[in-house]
C-alpha cells in the first residue's frame, strides 16, 4: 500500500495530462481509474495474508515457475509480456510462454501492444512458433480498453486431436 500511494498521485496526474488519449468506456475518468485501482488495492490487501496462508499468493518468476507439470488449467500473464516488449527480449518472451505452457493448459496473454501502444515486436514471431509446435491461437477482442489498440487477449491452447 505504501509504494501504491507513493506512485498513484504521479501516474494519475500523468493521465490527466493525457485524458484524450486513453478509452474511457471501462473506467470513466481517470478520477474514476484512480477510485477503481485504489478499490481493487484494498481488495487484495485484505486478502493477502489469507491468501498467503492458504497457498493462493506464491512467489514465482518469469522465466521459470516452481510449478508442476500441467497443473493449472489455465495460466494468465497481464501487463507484462508484450507490454514490455522494449525492456525483454524475444528470448524472455518465447521462454515465458513455453513456461506457462508447461504449468497450464491453456495461456493467456493481455494486452498485446506496447507501452508506447504499438503492436508488439514479439507477438507475431511468439504465434508463429507455437503454431509450429501444434499449439492452438486465437487472438481475441476483451471489453477491456484503457491503452487505445490494448483490447486483444492472445490464448494459447494444445490443438486437440
Amino acid at each position: 500500500m505504501q509504494r501504491f500511494n507513493e506512485v498513484v498521485d504521479n501516474i494519475i496526474n500523468q493521465v490527466k495530462a493525457t485524458s484524450n488519449d486513453w478509452v474511457w468506456s471501462y473506467h470513466k475518468s481517470p478520477e474514476d481509474l484512480r477510485h477503481n485501482r485504489v478499490k481493487v488495492i484494498r481488495e487484495f490487501l485484505s486478502d493477502y495474508e489469507n491468501g498467503k496462508n492458504s497457498n493462493r499468493y506464491t512467489v514465482g518468476e518469469l522465466p521459470k515457475l516452481t510449478y508442476e507439470n500441467q497443473e493449472f488449467d489455465i495460466a494468465l500473464c497481464s501487463h507484462l509480456l508484450f507490454l514490455y516488449s522494449d525492456h525483454l527480449d524475444y528470448g524472455f518472451h518465447l521462454n515465458s510462454v513455453g513456461e506457462m505452457l508447461r504449468i497450464a493448459k491453456e495461456v493467456r496473454i493481455f494486452p498485446l501492444i506496447t507501452l508506447m501502444w504499438k503492436h508488439s515486436q514479439h507477438l507475431d514471431e511468439i504465434v508463429k512458433y507455437y503454431t509450429s509446435k501444434g499449439y492452438k491461437i486465437d487472438i481475441e477482442k476483451v471489453e477491456y480498453e484503457l491503452q487505445p489498440g490494448g483490447n486483444q487477449m492472445l490464448k494459447i491452447t494444445r490443438d486437440v486431436i
